[in-house]
């Protein structure tokens, strides 16, 4: 097996050989080292914080390098879903900077709410990012991402059930060379893309790195935008799916000593859209010729055209700093990391995803989290045991404005005991729901954690990790509704309050509008563990064997307004059994890793509408039961062939629920063919990502019986291409993605203004066939 010549970086603590120092992963191997040589290159991960060979780690994990970002056309984090085992990025509806992330069928489905944590972690210079909105990250001058997957619950800060996803950019270099590179790239629908990067040694021990990207997008849609309080009166149009994106990144490096190194991150990102086209499949268009709407039809034939009365919009700003601080002690080394992070996110959305004025949300965020991390790691009895310790403490301090507002339109569907005068008749016009709503939420979370690895023979390795966590949600939330329902319904309808009295607490609302308020706070405890067991059966051949424990924190229901809707929802637990198999063959030249999975998930969080709240339960438990397979082959010195494929089946002990995201067959193909010439390298990259049907909603009776809550199986084929002229530094290439057109959704909720869950679907398009052209230069290397 070929190894690593490059030295590592201070701070990362590199295996080489079979047996490594922590547990991690699995899965598709994407190299970011040429691959004209017949050998495949070794890929070198970080997923249990310290550097190794992917094949020695005993658990799933994707690596994708810097190169075989470009060579694959990605953009944005969301491009690795398509060629990553088990891994789905779903649009949020309406909106396009806060996604759904789901690995082996968990996910946190409602992107917008404060006190919901995810179920996949996005970390980005070891920093987690507490909420989606903004973490849907630019792919530039990005040294590699890592997708680990099943529960994180021992080594990373926040715990996550399905698994976690590391954004590793590209670190300053003392001593190095002034050098970086400029990279341009145009396109279909508008598309200009600008980036680059410097690194700048300033001396032998301190240097710096900036890297800039601005990303613009036109629309791709057309939607026709009608009078909200006459959806015959068309009065403009917008074209959905326009996108613009903003990223800096600072990194600053200090190799204080010979055993000690500081270091000092900033991320800036600032993205605006219009969102993707979201409308209801079962009729977009309401028809209202006498001013009473009588029918919804669909408007057009056009997969990316629809009739709203809202004109969506969404802006997401997010800044970062951390402090990293390394130090080599003579029996251990230590390494604190310091971090915090801003958000300010708005969003304006039409939920109803019609021309009738159904419903209207408005919503304004501010967050901010701090998080401190220590670690102290080392190895014993002649490097036989390897160990870390380590404690993480994290806090996020936030706000939410939102304004809602429904309608007459949904009230037969959606409010059950509401007056047949109000239902009646559907006008788009009588305010139903008028809310406003300012909540202040505040989370901390406390762990201490542990992992060891002990080469009990020079083949086999046990490994045992624990972490226990404290919790803390609280809510403090006030909310008024001048619309019909809370007149109709109260419980206080003389000052528009929505919260009935709670004397316990000390709460009496129905006073005044100023004592109009709710509170919660709710503590959590629990543990979580790994064990794992890994066998070198030859120099080349790994089998393992991994049990781990994870979880997702319980939280509250901010945007509820019922006795029921307002309960906190409840930890959700995953117990994850697994087993792989790592080989290599033929003188490595044919790589193949190979996972199969059980899941046993309790208490499955869960976003509902119910009448007109949603709000987060508790669905109850399911099992998971998957397989996944990456098989790497340098097929000819200039060819390497990269397939993966993925079988999942959840199921819910409820039968009459379905897990979304979660298609049951998942499949890829990727060409890389590199050639060296006498002027450099021509290089291209053709790949095919097939998923079998998804289900974008829970209700299994909908999924097997309505096709609009559901995207039917469907195959992806991107293309890129590209000459590398070496000596000069330039690079021309072209890119294209989704080239046979495919038509897909992302994402659906139920409908409503159908009351019936067969009929309709609110569900948002995935994007249509990109292409254009890319230009990099490259300087000082």
């Amino acid at each position: 097996m070929k190894t690593v010549t490059t030295p590592p970086r201070f701070g990362e603590k590199r295996s080489i050989g079979r047996k490594s120092v922590l547990a991690a992963s699995l899965a598709v191997t994407v190299n970011s080292a040429p691959l004209h040589a017949a050998m495949l290159e070794e890929v070198v991960v970080t997923a249990r914080r310290s550097a190794e060979n992917l094949q020695d780690v005993p658990a799933a994990v994707t690596n994708f390098g810097g190169e075989a970002l470009q060579d694959s056309g990605i953009s944005d984090l969301s491009g690795i879903a398509n060629i990553t085992p088990s891994l789905v990025f779903a649009p949020s509806p309406g909106v396009g900077v806060n996604p759904q992330v789901a690995i082996r069928g968990q996910v946190q489905n409602d992107a917008t709410v404060l006190t919901v944590d995810p179920a996949v972690g996005i970390y980005l210079d070891e920093v987690y990012l507490g909420r989606s909105p903004g973490s849907l990250l630019d792919m530039f001058d990005v040294a590699r991402v890592e997708v680990l997957k099943g529960p994180q619950g021992t080594l990373y800060g926040r715990n996550t059930t399905g698994g976690a996803l590391k954004v590793i950019p590209n670190k300053a270099e003392p001593g190095g060379e002034w050098a970086g590179f400029l990279r341009g790239m145009v396109g279909n629908f508008g598309q200009l893309h600008t980036e680059g990067a410097m690194n700048m040694p300033i001396t032998d021990s301190f240097a710096a790195r900036l890297s800039l990207s601005r990303r613009n997008q036109d629309g791709y849609g057309n939607a026709t935008v009608v009078d909200a309080n006459d959806p015959e009166t068309i009065i403009g149009e917008f074209q959905p799916g326009e996108k613009n994106t903003d990223s800096l990144r600072v990194n600053l490096l200090w190799d204080v000593t010979d055993n000690g190194v500081l270091e000092l991150g900033f991320d800036s990102t600032e993205t605006g859209t219009n969102g993707a086209p979201s409308y209801d499949r079962g009729g977009d268009r309401a028809r209202a010729p006498a001013g009473v709407i009588s029918s919804y039809e669909r408007s057009s034939d056009d997969h990316y055209s629809y009739f709203t009365d809202v004109e969506t919009n969404a802006d997401a700003r997010t800044e970062g700093v951390y402090f990293k601080g390394t130090y080599n002690l003579p029996w251990a080394e230590i390494k604190a990391v310091i971090a915090q992070r801003d958000l300010d996110y708005s969003f304006t959305i039409d939920p109803d995803g019609t021309s009738a004025r159904g419903v209207f949300t408005d919503t304004r965020q501010q967050v901010k989290q701090t998080s401190y991390e220590l670690q102290l790691s080392g190895s014993l009895w002649d490097e036989r045991i390897q160990w870390i310790i380590g404690y993480f403490d994290f806090e996020e301090d936030g706000n939410d404005k939102t304004y809602t507002f429904a309608s007459d339109v949904v009230a037969g569907a959606a409010v059950p005991g509401l007056p047949s005068a109000i239902q009646l008749p559907a006008t788009g016009t009588a305010p139903l729901l008028s809310a406003t709503g300012d909540a202040d939420i505040l989370n901390t979370s406390e762990s201490a954690f542990f992992q060891m690895t002990w080469d009990a023979t020079d083949t086999l390795s046990l490994t045992a990790g624990g972490r226990m966590i404290e919790e803390n949600k609280g809510l403090d939330i006030t909310q008024f509704d001048t619309g019909l329902a809370n007149d109709a319904l109260g419980p206080n309808p003389s000052n528009d309050c929505i919260y009935a009295d709670d004397p316990e607490n000390g709460q009496s609302n129905g006073t005044d509008a100023s004592s109009c308020y709710f509170r919660q706070d709710t503590d959590y405890e629990y543990n979580t563990w790994v064990l794992s067991a890994s066998w070198n059966v030859t120099d080349d051949v790994m089998l393992y064997t991994k049990k781990s424990r994870g979880v997702r924190s319980g939280g509250q229901n901010f945007r509820g307004r019922t006795n029921e809707t307002l309960v906190p929802f409840n930890p959700e637990f995953v117990t994850d059994t697994e087993i792989g198999f790592k080989g290599e063959f033929f003188d490595s030249r044919v790589r193949v890793n190979l996972a199969g999975y059980y899941t046993d998930y309790k208490d499955i969080q869960f976003s509902d509408i119910v009448g007109i709240s949603t709000f987060i339960q508790n669905l109850g438990d399911a099992t998971i039961q998957g397989s996944e397979a990456e098989l790497t082959v340098a097929a000819t010195d200039y060819i390497t062939v990269i397939a993966t494929g993925t079988l999942t089946n959840f199921e819910y002990d409820d039968e009459t629920l379905q897990g979304p995201f979660a298609p049951h067959k998942k499949a890829s193909l990727a060409i890389n063919y590199k050639h060296p010439v006498s002027w450099g390298e021509f290089g291209s990259n053709l790949s095919y990502a097939y998923s079998d049907k998804v289900p974008l909603d829970n209700d299994a009776n909908a999924y097997e019986n309505n096709p609009a809550v559901s995207q039917e199986a469907y195959g992806l084929l991107g293309f890129t291409a590209y000459m590398d002229f070496t000596s000069s530094g330039l690079r021309l290439g072209v890119f294209g993605n989704n080239l046979t057109d495919e038509e897909t959704f992302g994402n659906v909720i139920p409908s409503f203004v159908f009351a019936d869950p067969l009929v309709g679907g609110v569900a948002t398009t995935g994007a249509p066939r990109m292409y254009g052209l890319d230009i990099t230069y490259r300087f000082g290397l």
